[in-house]
């Protein structure tokens, strides 16, 4: 027995040994307030333990869904002992501190060992009484809102600033900057289905709290009560219609007809059914170009055979054949559709009458000017024709009365004119030519050169300001290095000093340690001398031996006191040394602690030399690849409504731009033969004919959580934030005066990839990323602002001093300052390295509601609820207020160059400025119906 127990005993030391070292830890949490089971212990428990301990499978007879269920337990007795954490079997096991650990290793079910927080909280609980209970969810009777509950509490803008979003209650409006325009609603179908929202465009339940665009512009993510939803920019496909090698392409000017010339044939087709409508056909020639006439009902063809014919689209009939004395390149319809101009080589545009037979048909002007060839004819419908030349030059004439009005040098011989729908503005192209010119027809003023690529021009944009960035990182930590190394200097100094001081408080101490001998010698002598004059004094038997007796205690306590007085300057030497020792040893601390500083500030300066080094590189590539990218352009046209720009080039690739601003939109494949507008389609040839819509339209991609159901996510969603990469989104939410949520998902699939548990205790209303996507930054109605580890939800800073809630918070890219805006009217700028605040900006009396600083600038951007939006530097200072303004503002948002600032407030109306002057571009106030959306 006592071998057995022996053995027993020495084993159950090493299974202690072996579970304390494989223990987890767990953190230390400070908290008052009682732990919810159902909210946040149960889904610690969900993810990890009930796939093997509920009702329909209970492993060892053990239910962890309640705690009911949870004290009554299973084959090994009850899990918990409400109040005793350390003896509850379920913190044991979860904590690895007694067998068997849970979850078990290589687990099928997914399940992971609980964090420190995770475990913190299990303990709080127990040690509460784990007591609770699982209500489940309530399900709520959504009632639809007002359409004319207009407050607009966020927004969102795309970083090429094409995109702006605003909510209005449980609406969220898209809109397209460069043409200021509405141009979608976005529209939950399952929401759209209910009866009782009449047809309203509603993408939640309740209101949306917060907006964000991905780093890509394609997708938008709205927050609201227990959910977020994913919207995404979708062009449709191309209508194929069947076709040969294309020669021309013409299209009406109310965009409902085109025609394609192609060989010897025309064929006109409906823009809207995509149906062919007639085919022409010549006996003689090929085609040269075509003209539909500005309301689609007659057709000119000019051919190889020198010949103009025009046929009436409604009946197929001939209207007219006409024979040029020259040979034709260019033909137009105009001038009410009754007229038709052609030319060619010869340098003359001339004009006929359409309603004319063909054996009297007869020039009716000849327009001079051209000293070559003329390439390319365009006309609206009234009497101007642009015509383009092998001279280099465009000119716009007045076709009735045969005059000249303007003439526009292009520096090419040019290859294409366009003349928009309103006739005021004029697209030219060079051959061969890799600009554009985009010019005033009244006045032949440039409006705009385009060339190249836009997107790599902001690509380009982008890595210059980014190149600058790390320019500045690099002397921001040279300056670091030289701190340091003067701190280390001054380190060594010290060091120095105080061996010196030391060696010298030894020898002084060495040269007195006679002197301390004698002076404790002394001492004890004189303790003695005290201690037999007591004795006699006790000893005493009368008066007068007591008084002689009492003067020898007095004179022994005197020299008691010189004595000590005497020790007490004689161990001044040995304690000045012992001091000196105790003090080089902590300058010996301080010359490693400084030289490990020294190191740091080297490895952050090479590693910052390496990232410019990078940048340059990468700069010098994207400024040789955007340089590629400008490609010749062979082609252009204007929408029908004039308000796009198409230009294709070489690549058979169309860029589409805004007119209004010569802003580059998006891109088409539309194959190297011809192209050219119909409404706001592109219709182009490369295999065969397609039709291509260039506005996208957004729709719901995905919804992560619900409003009608139990959910993941706790309360509303007030905040969210994509990482750089766009490979991440957070969502910040909570449980309103009890705790903060932050889960972290993975955009691809929706999947959760990190909760930060017990992160705030009251919603979390602010959100932001580090530049390297490792960092996650929140603000709380806490009054805490926080920055997490994104991988493990450590928490690595916290900042207290708001007096109120933290509004939003934001991380500027060099990763060493935070912003945080509060409630209480105060900005705190936190510098990362300390851990303090560098500045408190004051002299709000309301809430700050949102900011972001500007790119890599230290400027940001902040709205308040005095109506204000600036851009203030760090100190508080304003540099640059946007005006217009009435009412609280919640929202705003500037693209990365500061070139385009957007907000929105109660007054309900989302406002967009050029943020380098302060102007305002364009209000929109809320739409009262759908039908402002702009048309598809």
């Amino acid at each position: 027995m006592i071998r057995k127990s022996t053995q027993l005993l020495a084993v159950a030391f090493v299974a202690s040994t072996l579970n304390a070292s494989a223990a987890l830890t767990v953190a230390k949490l400070e908290r008052k307030s009682t732990v919810d089971f159902e909210k946040e212990i149960l889904p610690i428990l969900r993810a990890n333990c009930l796939a093997c301990h509920n009702t329909t499978k209970a492993k060892a007879d053990l239910n962890l869904e309640t705690p009911k269920l949870i004290l009554e337990g299973g084959d090994s007795g009850p899990a918990t002992k409400p109040g005793k954490s350390a003896e509850s079997l379920l913190f044991q096991v979860a904590s690895h501190t007694e067998d068997p650990i849970m979850p078990p290793k290589g687990n099928k079910s997914g399940a992971k060992n609980l964090t420190p927080s995770q475990l913190a909280l299990l303990k709080l609980w127990i040690d509460q009484g784990a007591k609770g209970e699982v209500i489940g969810f309530t399900k709520i009777d959504w009632q639809p809102l007002a359409a004319s509950f207009n407050p607009i509490y966020t927004v969102a803008l795309s970083d090429d600033g094409q995109y702006a979003a605003a909510n209005r209650g449980n609406r969220v409006h898209v809109y397209h900057l460069p043409t200021q325009r509405l141009v979608a609603e976005l529209t939950d179908p399952k929401i759209a289905a209910d009866k009782r929202y009449n047809g309203q465009k509603v993408a939640h339940h309740d209101m949306a709290y917060t907006l964000n665009f991905s780093p890509d512009g394609n997708t938008l993510v709205s927050g609201s009560y227990q959910e977020v939803k994913f919207w995404t920019k979708k062009h449709a496909g191309p209508s194929m219609l069947a076709g040969g090698a294309t020669a021309r392409i013409s299209a009406s000017r109310d965009g409902n007809r085109f025609a394609v010339g192609e060989g010897s044939s025309v064929r006109v087709f409906d823009a809207v059914s995509k149906r062919e409508l007639k085919t022409f056909s010549i006996k003689a020639g090929q085609i040269k170009d075509i003209s539909l006439a500005a309301d689609g009902n007659r057709v000119a063809a000019a051919s190889s055979d020198k010949t103009i014919r025009v046929w009436s689209v409604s009946d197929g009939a001939l209207v007219t054949e006409i024979k040029s004395p020259s040979d034709l390149t260019a033909v137009a319809i105009f001038g009410g559709n009754e007229f038709v101009a052609g030319a060619g080589s010869d340098k003359i545009i001339r004009t006929w009458k359409i309603a004319v037979s063909a054996k009297d048909q007869k020039v009716v002007k000849e327009l001079k000017g051209h000293s070559a060839a003329i390439t390319s004819l365009d006309s609206n419908s009234g009497n101007t024709i642009v015509s383009g030349s092998q001279d280099k030059t465009v000119r716009t004439w007045d076709a009735v009365n045969a005059k000249e009005l303007k003439k526009i040098t292009q520096g090419a011989e040019v290859a294409s004119v366009a003349l928009s729908t309103d006739g005021k503005l004029i697209l030219s192209m060079g051959d061969g030519s890799t600009t554009a010119k985009l010019s005033n027809a009244a006045d032949g003023k440039l409006v705009k050169d385009i060339r190249g690529d836009f997107e790599k021009a902001g690509e380009l944009a982008g890595q210059t300001r980014y190149e600058a960035f790390a320019r500045t990182e690099v002397t921001y930590h040279e300056g670091a290095v030289k701190t340091a190394e003067a701190n280390k200097k001054k380190t060594d100094d010290a060091l120095k000093k105080a061996n010196e001081d030391r060696d010298k408080k030894k020898k002084e101490s060495d040269d007195k340690a006679k002197d301390l001998k004698a002076a404790q010698d002394a001492k004890a002598k004189a303790d003695k001398s005290v201690a037999d004059a007591e004795k006699a004094l006790a000893a005493a038997k009368d008066d007068a031996a007591k008084k002689a007796e009492q003067k020898k205690v007095d004179d022994a306590k005197k020299a008691l006191a010189d004595a000590e007085k005497k020790l007490v300057d004689a161990e001044k030497p040995a304690q000045a040394y012992k001091s000196s020792v105790e003090q080089a040893k902590r300058a010996v601390v301080d010359v490693d602690r400084a030289a490990k500083a020294v190191d740091k500030a080297k490895g952050e300066l090479e590693a910052s030399k390496k990232l410019a080094a990078t940048a340059k590189t990468d700069l010098a590539a994207v400024q040789k690849s955007t340089t590629a990218a400008a490609k010749k352009w062979i082609s252009g046209s204007f929408s029908s409504g004039g308000q796009y720009i198409a230009l294709q080039n070489a690549d058979g690739i169309a860029h589409v731009y805004s007119s209004a601003t010569a802003t580059g939109l998006s891109k088409h494949a539309v194959g190297k033969s011809a192209m050219s507008f119909v409404g706001n389609e592109l219709v182009s040839h490369a295999a065969q004919t397609s039709l291509k819509a260039i506005e996208p339209g957004w729709s719901l991609s995905r919804t992560i959580g619900t409003a009608t159901a139990k959910s993941p996510i706790t309360g509303r969603v007030y905040s969210t934030a994509f990482s750089p990469d766009g490979s991440l989104l957070a969502t910040g939410s909570g449980d309103t005066s009890r705790s903060g949520q932050v889960i972290i998902w993975n955009t691809a699939s929706g999947a959760k990839v990190q909760e930060i548990y017990n992160c705030h205790s009251d919603i979390v209303l602010g959100l932001d990323f580090s530049r390297d996507g490792q960092w996650l930054a929140s603000g709380a109605a806490d009054k805490f602002a926080k920055i997490w580890e994104v991988k493990t939800g450590k928490k690595l800073f916290s900042f207290e001093g708001h007096t109120h809630q933290v509004m939003d918070v934001d991380l500027k890219p060099d990763m060493r300052t935070l912003l945080s805006a509060g409630a209480d009217g105060i900005v705190k700028v936190w510098n990362l390295v300390t851990g303090e605040a560098k500045y408190t900006i004051k002299g709000y009396t309301k809430e700050i509601t949102s900011l972001q600083f500007i790119g890599y600038e230290s400027r940001f951007l902040a709205t308040t609820a005095e109506s204000h939006v600036r851009f203030l530097d760090e100190r508080g200072r304003a540099q640059r207020s946007f005006s217009g303004t009435a009412d609280f503002m919640n929202s705003a948002a500037s693209t990365p160059d500061g070139a385009i600032v957007v907000a929105g407030g109660q007054d309900g109306v989302l406002r967009v400025w050029n943020g380098e002057d302060g102007k305002l571009i364009k209000d929109f106030p809320a739409p009262i119906t759908a039908a402002k959306v702009a048309k598809k």
